[in-house]
């Protein structure tokens, strides 16, 4: 059978943000970044920043921009923090180096897995001749900007699991010191798959076992990059497994984790695929199984047995 292959759940983003900055005369801003995942939720971005001035000196501002942010592309609605500079140009009669700095937040709403809104507020300081934000000039442009933006995504499909001949019954008996956790996640069989989703109304792959954990009290990371270095390492082998070990995925084989699930035992993982959480084998030789274990790369023991 032909099956398209997983896809991240935290792959890299183009933003684009249209904005008016009220520094010295007034400035109209623009700025196109490509955003990436940093570690658990801290995010950067690189691209382009310009700004032209709306009256007097029409001072016109282009540069490349760098972004550190806090909890972006971490929810379907939620806040974030940000942090930026940017070095460049800014021209009238003359063109001369200057830098940008902000800090502000904002808020996101990603109503499609591969698009979103946001919206933040910025505390914007332009300093000509590149002094550093804790000495500008006294004329030094600066003061608040509000932008609004838009966010393509790719990498972020949930992954599409293989066709099984029926649905997997649950095991028997669910053993181990996270025998809990397990148990937790397989009250959830059936729930639909949310990018971002972190509750019943829908999760996604690291969401589903983030909120399994939380609920005994243990906090896991948000991201499966992130969830695949939790814990400690446990042996590629189903026999060493216990039910609440975390399996780690790649979407091609040897790749890159893309994927996560939770072992819940004899053979079996629970995880959020493209239609909910369901139950998958993970067996060498099994058929339905294989497509699995070819895409297996690590598995993590978050509680010691």
């Amino acid at each position: 059978m032909t099956i398209a292959p997983p896809a991240s759940a935290q792959g890299p983003a183009l933003e684009t943000r249209f904005g008016q900055w009220e520094g010295a005369g007034g400035f109209r801003t623009l700025e196109a970044v490509l955003a990436g995942s940093a570690i658990g939720p801290l995010w950067y971005s690189a691209g382009f920043l310009a700004a032209a001035e709306d009256a007097g000196p029409a001072r016109r501002f282009l540069g490349l921009s760098v972004d550190l942010t806090l909890f972006k592309h971490q929810a379907r609605l939620g806040p974030y923090l940000v942090a930026g500079t940017g070095l460049g140009v800014v021209a009238n009669d003359s063109t001369q180096v200057a830098a940008v700095w902000s800090v502000g937040g904002g808020l996101e709403w990603n109503p499609f897995a591969f698009a979103g809104l946001q919206a933040d507020v910025r505390y914007r300081a332009l300093d000509p001749g590149v002094r550093g934000f804790w000495r500008l000039p006294a004329d030094a442009p600066r003061g608040l900007a509000a932008a609004l933006g838009v966010t393509f995504r790719w990498g972020y499909r949930a992954v599409p699991a293989p066709r099984q001949p029926g649905p997997l019954a649950a095991p028997t008996r669910v053993e181990g010191a996270a025998a809990g956790v397990a148990e937790t996640a397989l009250t959830l069989m059936g729930t639909p798959y949310r990018w971002g989703g972190t509750d019943e109304n829908g999760f996604d792959c690291s969401g589903l076992i983030q909120h399994a954990y939380g609920e005994h009290g243990i906090v896991l990371p948000r991201t499966s990059r992130d969830q695949a270095r939790a814990g400690r390492a446990v042996a590629r082998d189903v026999g060493a497994l216990a039910a609440g070990d975390i399996l780690a995925f790649s979407s091609v084989p040897g790749g890159q984790v893309t994927h996560v699930g939770l072992y819940v035992g004899e053979g079996k993982f629970i995880h959020s695929a493209s239609g909910g959480v369901i139950l998958s084998r993970l067996s060498a030789n099994d058929a339905d199984g294989q497509w699995w274990w070819n895409r297996w790369v690590a598995a993590r023991r978050v509680t010691e047995q």
